[in-house]
């Protein structure tokens, strides 16, 4: 799930997030952000898909904003043909998580 709230946030510039955090009148520590992610083998297919899905999230207009609705699960599946794919329900069960990690920040209710 971290790597994919990281995704979701732009990733992790720890200037930038200091910048940012200043901007906003708050004090963070450095040694607490976290720089990188480790992803263990048994996830590298499900998290390089994830990143290979980046053109089909679906988004709606809200106000003079707006809100990511979450993957469009024909673009995921027709991903995952392409790719040839064979352990679909386990990987998409990854998918559907990272997704609701990443919803979280692209909304703005995230870490």
């Amino acid at each position: 799930m971290e790597v994919a709230e990281a995704w979701a946030t732009g990733g992790s510039d720890t200037q930038a997030m200091l910048e940012d955090a200043r901007v906003m009148g708050l004090k963070l520590d450095p040694s607490e952000i976290v720089t990188n992610h480790e992803v263990w083998s048994e996830n590298e297919h499900s998290v390089d898909l994830f990143f290979s899905l980046a053109t089909q999230w679906r988004w709606t207009a809200v106000g003079m904003g707006a809100s990511c609705l979450g993957l469009d699960y024909a673009g995921v599946d027709a991903v995952m043909r392409m790719q040839r794919i064979k352990q679909r329900k386990e990987i998409f069960t990854d998918i559907q998580i990272m997704e609701a990690a990443a919803l979280k920040c692209l909304n703005g209710k995230g870490t």
